[in-house]
């Protein structure tokens, strides 16, 4: 009985936080932070970016090929948002990629 009053009690606090996060408003009347503000909450792109980069591209270690392919993600994104970019070669990294890694137990002798 008293686990179920918890739960209860969680569920009704847990809704509160999400009406409240919904109702927040921005306290200033300066036009740059209020559209800085509008441009965050409204057109928020992080899912789509953080997709692209976490999912799809995964991981993006210097001299790796998923760090080239990274940075050539990066630079048609910012190209096509109408931001002039480009690859820059900083330092000499000797590439490498790791394989797979497969733990197989040792058969008796």
């Amino acid at each position: 009985m008293n686990v179920r009053r918890l739960v209860a009690l969680l569920l009704m606090a847990g809704s509160g936080m999400v009406a409240e996060a919904r109702a927040q408003t921005l306290p200033t009347d300066n036009p740059v932070i209020r559209g800085i503000w509008m441009e965050g909450m409204d057109h928020s792109q992080l899912e789509t970016l953080a997709h692209s980069l976490l999912d799809v591209i995964g991981p993006r270690l210097t001299g790796t090929p998923g760090m080239r392919v990274a940075n050539d993600w990066a630079v048609s994104t910012l190209n096509g948002w109408g931001i002039e970019a480009r690859n820059e070669q900083y330092g000499t990294w000797r590439g490498w990629e790791r394989g797979c890694t497969v733990t197989r137990p040792r058969r008796p002798r």
